[in-house]
């Protein structure tokens, strides 16, 4: 602990751990495991408020990855559920269906991040 008062925050900034991260291949500085998320929405036909599709993806604590869907009407009520993966790939696999299949509903991409977003 810090012997004077005026400096504590200087000394508990200097004690709270960092983030993990992981160094690229050009020696940049990432974070580890980035949450990848898209954001779909229909063309708004003037009566009601357009509908959205959020996807998300994220890798939890524990080693597995969690996909989250929410989905409603902007403004308006949302459905959120989530599905749990062991490993990457499935839960990458479901992320593609998911945005697939919501695509094909007449939904238009407007929002993308992640390092590894699909397209």
């Amino acid at each position: 602990m810090c012997p004077r008062p005026p400096c504590w925050k200087r000394c508990w900034e200097a004690e709270v751990p960092s983030v993990p991260r992981s160094g690229g291949a050009d020696g940049s500085v990432t974070a580890y495991n980035p949450p990848m998320r898209l954001f779909l929405q229909q063309r708004p036909d003037g009566r009601e408020a357009p509908r959205f599709v959020q996807l998300q993806l994220e890798a939890d604590l524990i080693g597995g990855w969690t996909l989250t869907r929410e989905s409603g009407q902007v403004g308006g009520r949302s459905t959120l559920k989530r599905e749990q993966y062991l490993d990457q790939a499935s839960a990458l696999t479901a992320f593609e269906r998911a945005r697939d299949q919501t695509l094909k509903k007449g939904f238009q991409l407007m929002f993308a991040q992640g390092v590894d977003a699909p397209n």
